[in-house]
């Protein structure tokens, strides 16, 4: 896969961190998703932009299957024990890359998550912002909560290295809420695009589901509040077709909206999607499944629009 944000560190680091699962039995759906099937994702590969006079923003995501050096998570520091991984089902991994120059501000920031298919369950998760105020943050997904280890840079000096070998390291586990007990399974907020075009909103007007948004537990959910005519403009790659598509299309219009699952949740962190904070509206192809537009609110900046400027499918 051309994007890879996590091989900024290495593979080593992951096998010290290893992964620790343990998959509930029958199956486990989003509430009311009964019409989730993976076979519905058509892209591996989505690009969005927005400008404004306050600056740009590029997103980049991509979804794929791990490759074998990806996947190589042993027994490691701290005695966590081995790689536990579900029997059947499939791992898919999901990269992200967000760059944003906004009002004199530069961010940058990477993200990898494993999760499974066949029902959205986060297994593991790094994220990756360079820099003296950066930081290198692995979460893995356990039955009562998420484990996080943190690493940030000990000065100037230190942060010219590669993320790995920074020396002030953090350990922390964030307990899920009560309440949590109505959560058949816990999503993270990267998977939201797969999640988007598993489902078949012909079928379905509301979704509601549980995820771990940086040191708790969120209610999530999709509604579908019909369907609009819009105008896009994009690059449509297909193998080694690559051409532009500019035209009205027909999309789902869906609002994600979000709540603290523990309605008594102290100093939780605001619910955040590709940047967006709170309440974020995407425009969904109709035929496609590929999300053609997002719009919510960046903190600073204010009301933003992505939109899609290429897409590479896989059929």
């Amino acid at each position: 896969m051309s994007l890879n944000p996590g091989r900024s560190f290495s593979v080593s680091l992951l096998v010290g961190f290893s992964l620790w699962l343990l998959v509930t039995a029958g199956s486990v759906r989003p509430v009311g998703a009964d019409g989730w099937d993976p076979a519905r994702v058509s892209w591996e590969q989505l690009l969005f932009e927005a400008s404004s006079s306050l600056g740009r923003v590029a997103a980049r995501v991509e979804l794929g299957l791990p490759a074998a050096e990806d996947m190589k998570l042993d027994p490691g520091d701290g005695g966590q024990g081995p790689l536990l991984l579900p029997e059947q089902g499939t791992v898919l991994l999901l990269s992200a890359g967000i760059d944003a120059s906004l009002l004199l501000q530069r961010k940058h920031w990477t993200g990898r998550v494993w999760f499974l298919a066949e029902q959205g369950s986060a297994l593991q998760r790094t994220r990756v912002k360079p820099g003296r105020e950066g930081s290198l943050k692995l979460f893995r997904y356990g039955r009562d909560g998420v484990y996080r280890k943190r690493f940030d840079p000990k000065g100037r000096k230190e942060a010219t290295l590669p993320p790995e070998e920074w020396s002030r390291i953090k350990t922390s586990f964030y307990p899920y809420a009560t309440g949590s007990s109505r959560c058949e399974q816990v999503l993270d907020p990267l998977t939201l695009l797969y999640v988007l075009s598993v489902i078949d909103w012909s079928a379905e007007t509301e979704l509601e589901f549980c995820l771990f948004n940086k040191k708790g537990l969120y209610l999530a959910r999709l509604k579908n509040e019909g369907r609009e005519r819009t105008k896009v403009a994009f690059w449509e790659q297909r193998g080694a077709s690559n051409q532009p598509v500019e035209r009205e299309v027909d999309a789902w219009n869906v609002l994600l909206t979000s709540r603290p699952l523990d309605p008594v949740s102290k100093d939780l962190d605001p619910f955040e999607f590709l940047g967006f904070e709170s309440e974020v509206r995407i425009l969904l192809g109709v035929e496609s499944g590929v999300p053609l537009r997002l719009t919510g609110e960046i903190p600073s900046v204010g009301l933003l629009t992505l939109n899609l400027t290429k897409a590479v499918l896989i059929r």
